[in-house]
């Protein structure tokens, strides 16, 4: 089944858009205050808003640092995805 028909089932339509539209802020926020290293975090698997604005917020003094941060997020989104929840929505 689509996830996005899953989860309309599961939430209903009013709550499903309304949930739809604050993603769809939070990742808009992301692009505007960080730019083209917001799009690229949101690419990696298992990043979401939350994570990449965690991984944005952090300084990382050169390009190796933050794509070594996203590998470690994406390796942590893989080794626990096993344990969620089936109702999660997944990111990317």
């Amino acid at each position: 089944m689509d996830p996005k028909k899953y989860c309309r089932f599961l939430l209903g339509k009013a709550a499903f858009s309304l949930l739809a539209r604050q993603i769809r802020s939070a990742l808009a926020d992301l692009v505007l205050s960080y730019g083209k290293k917001a799009v690229v975090a949101l690419q990696v698997k298992g990043v979401g808003p939350e994570t990449a604005f965690r991984i944005l917020g952090k300084m990382h003094f050169d390009e190796k640092e933050f794509y070594l941060d996203l590998l470690k997020a994406k390796i942590r989104f893989l080794r626990t995805r096993q344990y969620w929840d089936e109702k999660t929505p997944v990111a990317s």
